[in-house]
């Protein structure tokens, strides 16, 4: 006897539930409005002539389910200036570039802090033995404060 296959509505509720991807929100829950979205979303890409419907009275978000998926950042641009700074050709010019991206990698916003963080580490192999001993450091006080 085969083994049935789930619908591609209730593979894409399955999928959104277990996977966390569900949380569009990004709140850490799952509500009924989230997983239609979701869902939604899923079969649209599927299968473009059918569109799932919600019938509801609800008041409210209902959350049905904890979510641990946190999606990928994606690094900011950072202005054109800062980024000239790290290449520009004296030390100290890079060294105070270095300053500026430490104090961007406390940014409440991920996508800044990543950005910093991934120029700081193209720095990190830098010619002046200085600019990369700093860099290094910071570096290191990043990956501490990150740990604690």
């Amino acid at each position: 006897m085969g083994k049935g296959q789930p619908s591609i509505f209730t593979d894409a509720v399955v999928e959104g539930l277990e996977t966390g991807r569900a949380d569009r929100d990004g709140d850490r829950w799952i509500s009924v409005d989230d997983l239609y979205r979701y869902v939604y979303d899923r079969v649209k890409d599927k299968t473009p002539w059918q569109s799932p419907t919600k019938l509801s009275n609800l008041e409210g978000p209902l959350r049905i389910a904890r979510s641990v998926y946190v999606p990928p950042i994606e690094p900011a641009k950072l202005d054109k200036e800062s980024i000239e700074l790290t290449q520009h050709v004296t030390a100290s010019a890079r060294l105070a570039a270095a300053g500026d991206l430490a104090k961007l990698l406390r940014s409440d916003d991920p996508s800044v802090a990543l950005a910093a963080r991934q120029t700081l580490q193209q720095m990190a192999d830098d010619d002046s033995r200085m600019v990369a001993t700093r860099v290094q450091s910071l570096l290191d006080a990043d990956r501490e404060t990150e740990a604690s």
